[in-house]
């Protein structure tokens, strides 16, 4: 048998000393020329990504496939340089009135300035956040863009953040560690709908929708819809509340919410297609621990870029594709709505299904908005129900089904009992879907920022995390009082309400199928103890 000869421990210090001076002169070795003084340093805005070009005489246009509005016209007009302004990152508090945008997240396909994004992009290339090589190029990769929430066509937002690597002068939080003035000065280059509030001094590591844990919506549920009145609720129409609430109450919790999205979003395909990628600085595609290596936000396009419309479940067949017969189930697949007696192993539901919901409730009492018209005189809006949801996030229309379901239990329409049911793994069900118009991002809430163990100085003008002031509060109030409210009350009166109602009749979860899904549901929580004891002895996967 071989021995390996005792190493002096003298030997292993001085290896680990070398280690040390090499690490510490790396970057000044890699710098000195043969007259002793270190090379000075390339600016970023002369960079072999521009071919040693000026940056003012580049400008890197969108893929081909972009739809033609996104490219960079000849005569834009390129802001005057600032040499104060250096490249940090920072995060944006924004607002908006979501009406006249489809969503927020950048769609290089459909037309320039159709979403929050695009509009956005514009207005810090007019202020001089973003030098021309990075406008308008590699989907905002660039920019190290991310978003703390998406929202779909339609929908507003009080509190969304955008952090991204910007051009701004450091001074600006010397006295404002949320920089107001520069906001205000962003705001101006923006359209009347959408505002910046703040702008924060960020660690580089800082993703808005990484960092982001728990997001808040509010929905405005007009009281018709409901058949309450708006001014004297009688008793059957607070019965019609407490259960319209406890319809909500059967989403709280970490469930799979399979039903209450657009599934094809959300599969194993569509992961492989749209989950996020590594990349550098530059936006080209990266290894895992390299330096400056970030997600991007591949996922969160893929989803949002979906037509506004409601799904439904697969092609009614009586063979799966590969011409084996369709697994045994209950219900009714004509009404895409049934439960699997055995597994459907193409239409399997995963952890990428679940979420978790802290709080989901509506108002005890009606409400109305008053409205201040530019004449001075006030008008109140039709009577609505504010339904708010607190949860760490949330899937592509899941809160508006979530909603509609509620509304169609509180209506008669759906048994109170087949919510459950339709949180359970083999269940497949076609929930309705409520309108979009008066949803709106409404608070977020994120984690401290990671603190940098290797350095002792401590970050000047930063927070701890972000958290807006009162005063910053305040200015989202005002944003919400004059701009949001006035548009959100047309809605409020809006056809599409009475549409919505009336469509609730023709619900797929008849008394019929609901009894029998029900059943197989019980069966399936009485079997659950047998199940998860099988689970810890085989390798097997479930429905």
């Amino acid at each position: 048998m071989k021995t390996c000869a005792r190493v002096p421990s003298s030997l292993y210090a001085r290896l680990a000393l070398a280690r040390v001076e090499r690490r510490e002169s790396r970057t000044t070795r890699s710098h000195i020329i043969a007259g002793g003084a270190p090379k000075a340093r390339k600016s970023h805005r002369k960079v072999d990504g521009n071919g040693g070009k000026d940056w003012r005489d580049v400008a890197h246009q969108p893929d081909d496939n972009a739809h033609e509005s996104h490219r960079i016209p000849d005569d834009v007009v390129i802001p005057e340089p600032d040499e104060r302004r250096k490249k940090k990152p920072v995060a944006l508090l924004l607002a908006y009135v979501g009406a006249g945008y489809k969503g927020n997240t950048h769609n290089a396909q459909a037309v320039r300035g159709t979403t929050v994004d695009d509009v956005v992009e514009d207005a810090l290339f007019r202020w001089g956040g973003i030098l021309l090589p990075n406008y308008r190029s590699k989907g905002l990769q660039r920019l190290k863009w991310s978003r703390s929430s998406r929202t779909d066509k339609g929908v507003s937002s009080l509190c969304t953040v955008v952090s991204l690597r910007a051009e701004i002068d450091p001074e600006v939080w010397t006295t404002d560690v949320e920089a107001r003035a520069t906001a205000r000065d962003i705001t101006k280059h923006l359209p009347d709908d959408v505002e910046c509030f703040a702008v924060y001094n960020t660690p580089k590591s800082f993703q808005a929708r990484r960092e982001c844990v728990m997001r808040t919506y509010e929905y405005l549920l007009p009281a018709r819809v409901l058949g309450l009145d708006g001014d004297a609720m009688d008793e059957s129409g607070r019965r019609r509340l407490a259960l319209f609430n406890e319809a909500l109450s059967c989403f709280i919790g970490s469930h799979p919410f399979h039903n209450y999205t657009k599934r094809s979003q959300y599969t194993a395909k569509a992961r492989k297609d749209f989950r996020p990628r590594l990349r550098d600085s530059r936006g080209n595609a990266a290894w895992r621990g390299q330096d400056g290596a970030v997600m991007d936000d591949g996922s969160e396009d893929a989803s949002e870029e979906a037509d506004d419309e409601s799904e439904e479940a697969r092609p009614t067949t009586t063979a799966t594709d590969d011409g084996r017969p369709f697994p045994e189930h209950v219900g009714d697949r004509e009404k895409h709505t049934y439960w699997l007696l055995e597994s459907d192993w193409t239409d399997k539901i995963t952890q990428s299904h679940f979420r978790r919901i802290h709080n989901f409730s509506a108002g005890s009492e009606v409400e109305r908005m008053t409205i201040t018209n530019e004449d001075g005189s006030t008008t109140q809006s039709e009577p609505f129900v504010r339904v708010s949801v607190r949860g760490e996030s949330f899937m592509l229309y899941q809160i508006r089904k979530m909603i509609a379901s509620a509304v169609a239990v509180s209506l008669g329409h759906c048994p109170l009992e087949f919510l459950p049911a339709s949180l359970a793994r083999p269940c497949r069900a076609a929930m309705p879907l409520a309108p979009a118009s008066t949803l709106y991002l409404y608070d977020v809430e994120f984690m401290n920022f990671r603190v940098n163990t290797e350095s002792s100085v401590e970050p000047p003008n930063r927070l701890t995390k972000l958290e807006p002031s009162e005063a910053v509060r305040e200015d989202l109030a005002r944003f919400r009082r004059d701009k949001l409210e006035p548009a959100l009350a047309p809605a409020l009166a809006s056809d599409e309400w009475d549409a919505f109602r009336d469509n609730l009749r023709f619900c797929n979860v008849t008394p019929e199928i609901s009894e029998v899904i029900v059943a197989a549901f019980e069966t399936y929580k009485a079997n659950r103890p047998i199940r998860d004891a099988d689970e810890k002895t085989t390798d097997g996967v479930t429905v």
